[in-house]
């Protein structure tokens, strides 16, 4: 829903000057969704609006769905043995999906109506993502954007490979620059607190994802084309 970067979202923050690119299409559906419910909370229909960030696997199994953007790069990186240097100093938000339900389901049956950030607050940085697959056994190799831009459209040739649908918005190099802004749960977390939940720590979710991520690619072989359907 939000387009700018480096700002400060809050559980109310406005969502009627929002721009999207024309060729964005999902943003843009998430920010006409939210103001069909905004218009209906206006009319008097009791309604909640739950913000989901980044969905990722189950906290403890790592069962994930690896047809998502995110987990093609992955895995797509995982397949070339590179990684966008771009992204080393740069975090990400890993919103475990089991306890995303456990919270939605719990603010809808006993929270009041209201704005709610589903957002696991411990953010993982990309180093230490790699750094857990150094120790998995699976250095990858730090290349600039343009060389793995390079790499990857010449590897993702195969509509089997995990980049070869996500190639078109890899190529537009802005996918590499989102996520920097950040989402304020003060409220969220209040609440959830008051039901005895609480998200898993970056560091705990980086060991079980990288093991299911491998896992997932040694399925196909190590030098195959990673298959993710």
């Amino acid at each position: 829903i939000f387009t700018e970067e480096h700002i400060h979202i809050s559980e109310h923050h406005p969502i009627d000057q929002q721009l999207h690119a024309e060729n964005n299409g999902y943003q843009a559906t998430k920010w006409m969704a939210e103001n069909l419910v905004l218009r209906a909370k206006s009319k008097g229909i009791p309604c909640s609006i739950y913000r989901l960030a980044r969905v990722t696997g189950h906290s403890k199994l790592g069962a994930a769905n690896f047809n998502d953007f995110f987990h093609r790069f992955l895995l797509g990186s995982l397949d070339l043995g590179i990684f966008p240097e771009i992204l080393m100093d740069r975090d990400t938000d890993l919103t475990p999906i089991d306890t995303a339900v456990q919270s939605i389901v719990s603010l809808a049956t006993s929270a009041q109506l209201g704005i709610y950030h589903i957002i696991n607050p411990n953010r993982m940085r990309y180093t230490n993502l790699l750094k857990q697959l150094r120790k998995e056994g699976t250095p990858l190799k730090i290349v600039s954007t343009n060389d793995y831009i390079e790499q990857a459209l010449a590897s993702s040739q195969s509509p089997d490979h995990p980049l070869y649908t996500i190639m078109p918005i890899l190529k537009q190099k802005s996918w590499f620059s989102v996520n920097s802004y950040r989402f304020d749960m003060s409220n969220t977390l209040l609440k959830l607190k008051e039901h005895g939940i609480s998200w898993p720590l970056a560091t705990d979710l980086q060991k079980t994802y990288t093991k299911r991520l491998l896992i997932q690619k040694q399925r196909f072989g190590n030098n195959a084309n990673i298959k993710t359907h």
